[in-house]
């Protein structure tokens, strides 16, 4: 599984840089690259911080 997470965030970053380099502002780039492939930002956060506290 950890496989296709690593090509789904790859293919997310690639999306993310192209429409920096076309003029969108960074963190809108990510936002949208990340709509484009269906990642929730800021969950693996929360799992890490669940984990610490265990």
């Amino acid at each position: 599984m950890g496989i296709m997470y690593d090509l789904i965030a790859k293919k997310a970053a690639k999306i993310a840089v192209e429409k920096y380099f076309n003029g969108m502002d960074p963190q809108k780039a990510i936002e949208e690259a990340a709509k484009e492939c269906n990642i929730q930002l800021g969950k693996q956060k929360e799992v890490r911080n669940e984990d610490n506290n265990k």
